[in-house]
This record gives structure tokens, sequence and C-alpha cells, in this order.
């Protein structure tokens, strides 16, 4: 078996994960190394803190909590709170293992017909206090997303590009007038977003937006406004839709807007939505007067309103105390629930077979693969481990875009991207002009293009689509040891097992991937989406109780493994203990088969174990809905 440690394009081993990772071992020594590691290894650090620490203290003494606490969470692991705040008025929080910031400060007008300019600055150096009229907070991504054509994930920005004197100079127009400041500043921004239909290219899109609606964000009163676009050129649809929230604080206007929300990528919509319960107000240090340029465009000019000098000193980076460190409660149901918490990594391959509309086969993708990392939770002690359907089960179609993003090489992805496009443009699905467009977009990675190419799927008729040799693999890890991804001779994405990293095998599942998708996108709630797999060997299991009664407001801990955004699976950046997540439940649905907490399921945790305060399973995490 070949290692990928020395190719650039695909989920790489670092040196350190190669010398931890065995993947060969005697059957006895696997055996016998499975058994204690699989049982042993979380099961007896835990034991070892009950026995010292809650017979000592009865769980009532804080500082023995927090050392046990600090045995689930390494302090050193845990994530740290960067501090954005803006001159302008706004300041907001981000952490710093979830998700990377960027902000922009543009510079004062010297004189009338001067181009407006700017500095631009990332993470760490967003913790100095500046004059940021443009924040942008995006999930975490891995290595496989830069090196694929994909679009870039859900993001929340906050903007403060729109000043007061602006929309004083725009209340005396005839358009905008008896029109409230708040909605004339709405008007404003939907103006500019509207006028964005035509793209550089020639070609338009179609956007829509909402009727205002009043939402109320920690005590921060808000108007929401959804813009759904709609592109259909070059024969493939896409659609996005972007949310944003209008509020004037302090005489000053704020939008703070969500946005690139796609099918394919809305499950971590939900987790940029938590940055927006970060944001909040204060009397800007700065007044912002508006100036004419010489083309009759406001531009803005920043003078200080008072002698503030720019204050260079960092924020300090704020470590989150873990609610458990409170509630005795919390960690006793964590304490028990942990060691059965598992990572599962997930392939797909097949040979799929691209047809004509005569029925003869046109091309053939060999080795098409997929795959994702979620969480799973061992529910029997023979190694039955429960997760969400959505991840580990997958459409053939899926495998035609998997197929160009898990290419050995670069030049390799652009040599599959060119044979689907091949195929379709000779299956009289797309002319050649859709094909230049969408060759360069991958080049210059233009993010309508990228989308066009991940709904590539979408434009080949059911029955022009065959899957042969379908193939699932499925890696368990149980403990701290990262998944790894090897090649065989024939170039395909496998596995290294070894004796922290196992194999488990499909057992069921119930999801419809098809349908699931829509009703993401749509905001419905999924009612089928659990699977089961089964791996060798004696673990330790949850309880499932019957007949429990779930309300709002029942405190609930999510206890799962991080992945980044686009769950890929090169995973050995990021931290490789489960993580807990607190929530509370807002609303149960469909006779109590759907619980909606108030936070965001983490990037990985599909499948995660939910227990309430009395280590009692409640169910499974799945995707959160925007």
């Amino acid at each position: 078996m070949e290692d990928s440690s020395t190719n650039p394009y695909i989920p790489q081993e670092s040196t350190e994960i190669h010398n931890k990772v065995y993947q060969r071992q005697s059957p006895l020594g696997k055996i016998v190394k499975i058994a204690l590691i699989v049982t042993g290894s979380v099961s007896v650090i835990i034991a070892i803190a009950l026995f010292f620490v809650f017979p000592m203290t009865s769980y009532e003494d804080k500082d023995a909590r927090i050392a046990l606490g600090n045995v689930f969470q390494p302090p050193d692991q845990l994530a740290k709170q960067i501090a954005v705040s803006s001159q302008l008025g706004f300041s907001l929080a981000y952490e710093n293992q979830l998700y990377t910031g960027y902000g922009e400060v543009q510079l004062p007008v010297a004189e009338k017909g001067t181009q407006v300019t700017g500095e631009t600055f990332d993470d760490n150096d967003l913790r100095v206090d500046r004059k940021y009229d443009f924040v942008r907070i995006r999930p975490l991504e891995s290595a496989d997303t830069s090196r694929g054509v994909v679009t870039i994930p859900p993001e929340v920005t906050v903007s403060a590009k729109i000043t007061p004197e602006m929309l004083t100079s725009n209340e005396a127009k005839p358009e905008y007038e008896g029109l409230s400041r708040l909605n004339l500043f709405m008007k404003m921004s939907s103006e500019t977003r509207l006028a964005q239909k035509t793209g550089d290219d020639g070609t338009t899109v179609t956007i829509e937006e909402s009727k205002p609606s009043a939402r109320t964000i920690n005590d921060v009163q808000y108007q929401k406004i959804r813009y759904t676009t709609k592109n259909e050129n070059h024969r493939i649809a896409n659609e996005k839709y972007d949310d944003c929230y209008y509020t004037i604080q302090n005489d000053f206007p704020y939008a703070v807007c969500v946005t690139n929300i796609r099918p394919n990528n809305v499950s971590p919509a939900s987790l940029v939505e938590r940055i927006i319960e970060t944001v909040s107000y204060q009397k800007p240090k700065i007044a912002v007067v508006a100036t004419e340029t010489t083309d009759d465009k406001a531009k803005k000019e920043i003078v200080d309103d008072t002698d503030v000098e720019e204050d260079t000193e960092e924020s300090a980076l704020i470590t989150k105390t873990p609610e458990y460190n409170e509630n005795p409660l919390s960690l006793k149901a964590i304490a028990k629930t942990q060691p059965s918490v598992v990572r599962i990594g997930t392939l797909y391959c097949a040979d799929v077979s691209l047809k004509f509309e005569s029925g003869q086969t046109a091309t053939k993708l060999t080795d098409a693969c997929v795959g994702n990392s979620s969480t799973g939770t061992i529910v029997s002690q023979d190694g039955y481990i429960a997760t969400t359907g959505h991840a580990v089960r997958y459409d053939p179609k899926a495998a035609i875009n998997g197929y160009i993003n898990f290419a050995e090489t670069k030049q390799e992805l652009f040599d599959r991207l060119n044979r689907v496009l091949d195929y379709l443009l000779k299956a009289g699905f797309i002319y050649e002009s859709d094909v230049t467009y969408l060759k360069n977009g991958a080049t210059t990675g233009d993010q309508e293009a990228l989308a066009k190419i991940e709904n590539l799927g979408s434009l080949v008729p059911d029955d022009y689509i065959s899957a042969e040799k379908e193939e699932y693999a499925y890696s368990i890890q149980p403990t701290d040891k990262p998944i790894v991804i090897n090649r065989n001779v024939a170039s395909k994405p496998t596995f290294a097992y070894s004796d922290s990293v196992i194999s488990a095998k499909f057992v069921a599942a119930d999801y419809d991937s098809k349908k699931s998708a829509q009703e993401k996108f749509g905001t419905e709630k999924t009612k089928n989406d659990t699977a089961l797999l089964k791996a060798e060997g004696s673990f330790q299991n949850v309880v499932v109780p019957a007949g429990l009664e779930v309300k709002a407001d029942n405190k609930l801990n999510t206890i799962g493994f991080p992945a980044y955004t686009d769950s890929g699976l090169s995973i050995d950046k990021i931290r490789n203990i489960p993580t807990v997540t607190f929530s509370a439940v807002t609303q149960v649905y469909e006779d109590k088969k759907l619980i909606q907490t108030d936070d965001a399921v983490l990037p990985g945790n599909d499948g995660a174990p939910v227990v309430n305060q009395a280590a009692q399973l409640i169910g499974f995490a799945t995707y959160g809905l925007s």
C-alpha cells in the first residue's frame, strides 16, 4: 500500500501522525491493543478521575470539578475567543479553532476626486482596536478545499460602510421621501445588492428580496431581509440566499449579513449565525462625514471626533469557561458519555458510467470517490454505532464531484473536470461556450462557476448514470489518534487502519439523500436521517432509555469530534478529542422525533450523542437549520 505523504493534492498524513499510526499489527497484538485502547483509554482516565475526585468531593468542590473537566477538555486545547472592536461603534468575537477573520479599514479621503483606499487585517491583527468598517468571519476549511473546485462556505459580515451623513444626504431625494432612517438604510442597501444582478461577463441573475421582518437578538432590534439569487446561465441552475439584519444604533447604521448559503453548504450556516449573537454596539469614537467626489459619488471621510489616539495594544485572547465547570450534573453526564463517542470517516467509491440518450456508455469515471468526517455513538457493547444517515450514505451523483476533487494532482483535477465537461457537451446538456466559462471559472476561482461545477451532476438524468463496484469504507476513531488516508496502486483513496483506527461495516440507514438536501435548503425539517454501523470488538456504550420527556429549556450536552466546515478528512490539524457543546431545548417537533436547540451543531458533530443532565441519551446531533 502506498501512502500519500508526498502528495500535495490529497489529504496528507503528517510525519507526526505517521510515526504514531501503524498499518500492520500481529493478530494477537491487534486484538489486545484494540481491547485496551478502545474500551480502556478514555474509560481508565475517567474512572481514575471519578475515583479520586468524586468520592473526595461528592463533585461539589469547584476546583475538583475543574480538574476532572480538564481531563475531558485539556485547557491548552480549548478554543480562544478573538475580540474585534471597531471605533465605528460595533464589536464581536469569534473562536480561533472554528473561524478565520478579516477586516477592512478605509483611509480618509485626501481631497475631492481621490479614490478611497484602505488597509486589511486578518485574525490576530483584528485584536487591535481600529476603524473597521467591514469585518468578515468565515468558518475554517480543510486544506483539501483549497486544492479543489468548491465554493466558499457561508460567512457572516458586519458592515458600517453606509454612514449617518450618507443617510442624511439621501433623505431629501424624492425617491426616498417619507421613509424612516432605518427603512432608508435598508432601501439603499437593497438597491446596491439588486444592482449586482449583471455580472462582469454580461449575464444577468434574478435577485429577489423578502419583506422585512422584525428580529430581536441579544436585546438588539433588527429588520431582517432575505436576498435570494438564482443564476440559470450556462445551462446549470444555481441558487443561494443571503440573510441581512439591519439596525441603527447610536444613530449609526449597521448591516449584519449571513451570505453565500447554498444547497450544498446550508449546514454550516447556523455555525456562522452564532457570530451574530456576539455582536454588540457602543457609541462610535469618531464622526464620519460624507464627501462629494468629482464623479458625484458619495465617498466618506473619517474624522476624529475626539483626541483618542489609536491604541495598538492587542486585546487578550479569551478562553471561554466551560459550562460544566459550574454544573456538576453536566460534568457527570459528560463523564459517562464521552467513552462511547467516536469519530467516523466515510469513503464512497464507485465506477460511474455516464450514458447517452441511446443507453450507450459515453465515459466511465473509474474510482470516483467522495468522503467526509462525522461523529458516532456506540450504543451496544458489541460495537453497534449510531449516527446520521447523511454522514455515511451518498447518491452516486455525488461521486461525479468527488471524482473531480479527489484527484491526485492539480493537473489531474483539471483533466478529470475536462472529461466530465466533454461528456456533458457530447450528450447535449451544455454548449461549447458553457465549457469555456466553466474551465475559466475553475482556473480563476469564480464562485458562480464553481457552484455550477458542484452542480454538474444535476444535469445528468437518473437513467443516464449507473454505478458499478460501489464500495463504502468506514473508519472508526475511538482515541486521539487521527484518521489517515492512503492510496493503493490504483490511486484510489483508502483508510489506513491500525490498532487505534478500526474498520466498521454498514448495517442500515433511514435516509433519502435527494429529498433531504432540498429539505435542508428550504429549511424544512427532514423526518428521517439515521444510520447504524458495526465494528468488531467490545466497547463501552451509552444506555438508550425509553419514554423520556423532553421539554423547552431542558439543558443538553452534545459531545462530538470536531472537523472542518467542509467535513474534510484531513483532520490532523484539528484537535482529536471530543468537544462539548452546551445548549438548551428551544422547540420539540414531530411527536418528539426532532428537537431544536439554541446552539449550532459544530462541523463534524453529525451523529454526536446529545444527553440530558441525567446522562440519558436524548438523540443524535444533525445539521443546523438556518
